[in-house]
């Protein structure tokens, strides 16, 4: 069995890094439902105009009926069907642009859910690398002073370029 002070201490560095992923992960998670909440809250409302914009071309289509119909002019007539007809152009043309404009913050709300979730996956990676290399940092720094306390420890001249080697190498 290990030193109580060593297995204490990578227990330590363990739950330290598993609350902060686990933290960063949750905060995550809630800005990836907000985003999700955002985009259902902007397909409703985009529906609502729709259905409003449709609402409106029937109010404008019905008025026209009724000037033609007070000035004599049958509906069927080639002016008519023009005006009705530039009408529902407009409607078409502002139902696409709507729908574009949806389909590309959709898009972009994707895009960023997305993002989100590979972050969560690169804080799980990143957790467990920051955990190994805390637990073998110390035993780095151990093995470095082992390695120059061992070099420095001797006086003959073979140690003498030992420790300028170690020097040049930056140990």
């Amino acid at each position: 069995m290990g030193d109580p002070f060593t297995i204490a201490a990578i227990a330590t560095i363990g739950a330290g890094i598993a609350v902060k992923t686990y933290s960063a992960n949750e905060a995550n998670d809630a800005r990836i439902q907000a985003l999700k909440k955002r985009e259902e809250q902007e397909a409703i409302a985009g529906k609502e105009k729709s259905l409003q914009r449709t609402t409106n071309l029937m109010k404008i289509i019905s008025t026209q009926e009724a000037q033609a119909g007070a000035r004599g002019v049958s509906v069927s007539s080639p002016s008519f069907q023009a005006i009705g007809e530039e009408s529902f152009n407009q409607w078409a043309q502002d139902e696409r642009t709507d729908s574009m404009n949806q389909e590309m913050a959709k898009q972009g709300y994707d895009s960023e859910i997305n993002g989100l979730k590979t972050a969560n996956i690169a804080n799980i990676f990143g957790a467990v690398t920051d955990f190994g290399g805390d637990i073998m940092t110390p035993f780095a720094t151990k093995s470095k002073q082992s390695l120059l306390g061992n070099l420095l420890d001797t006086d003959d001249e073979e140690s003498k370029k030992k420790q300028q080697q170690a020097t040049k190498i930056g140990l």
